[in-house]
C-alpha cells in the first residue's frame, strides 16, 4: 500500500473540515468586501434644535367646522358623538319576529299557536321599543296578530265539529 488516503479523499486539513461532495454542510462563503455607500447618511436633527432660524412660525391650521352629529347619537364638545349604549330591545325584538313566523304554522295545532301567537304578539310590541329592529318588530307582530286569529278561528271550528258529533 502507498501513501494515499483511504477511500480515495486527501485528509482533512487541522483548520477546516471538509466533506466528500455531495456530503455534509458546505463550506461558508467567502466575506462579502466593503463598498462606499453611494448615498449619503440620513439626515438627523440635531439635539436641542428649537426650529428653524430665521423664519416666522407656521400659522396654526384653522378650525375645522363642526358637523352636526347623526340623528340618535348626541353630541359632546367638539363635534364628535358621544358612544351610545347598544340597543336592549333588539333581541326581544327579533324573538317576536320568530315567534310570529312560527304561529303562521302552529295556528293548525290550536294548543300549540295560542300561547306562541300570544307570547309574539308580547315581545313584538316590547320590540317597538328598539330604535335598531323597530320594522322587524312591527312584522312579527303582524304575524303573530293574524296567527292569533287563525288559531282562535281553527279552535272554534273544532269545537263546532265535536259539538256537532256528540
Amino acid at each position: 500500500m502507498s501513501n494515499e488516503p483511504p477511500y480515495g479523499y486527501p485528509p482533512p486539513s487541522p483548520q477546516q473540515p471538509t466533506y466528500p461532495p455531495g456530503y455534509g454542510a458546505p463550506p461558508p462563503p467567502p466575506p462579502q468586501p466593503t463598498y462606499p455607500s453611494a448615498y449619503p447618511p440620513p439626515y438627523q436633527q440635531p439635539a436641542g434644535y428649537p426650529g428653524q432660524m430665521g423664519y416666522p412660525a407656521q400659522p396654526s391650521y384653522p378650525m375645522q367646522p363642526v358637523y352636526p352629529g347623526q340623528p340618535g347619537y348626541p353630541m359632546q364638545p367638539g363635534g364628535y358623538p358621544l358612544p351610545v349604549a347598544p340597543d336592549s330591545k333588539s333581541g326581544v325584538a327579533i324573538a317576536g319576529f320568530v315567534l310570529g313566523i312560527i304561529g303562521m304554522v302552529a295556528w293548525l295545532l290550536p294548543i300549540c299557536g295560542l300561547p306562541v301567537t300570544i307570547a309574539g304578539i308580547i315581545l313584538g310590541a316590547m320590540g317597538r321599543g328598539s330604535t335598531t329592529r323597530n320594522t322587524l318588530a312591527t312584522i312579527g307582530l303582524v304575524l303573530a296578530i293574524i296567527g292569533l286569529v287563525l288559531s282562535l278561528g281553527n279552535a272554534a271550528l273544532g269545537a263546532s265539529l265535536a259539538a256537532q258529533h256528540s
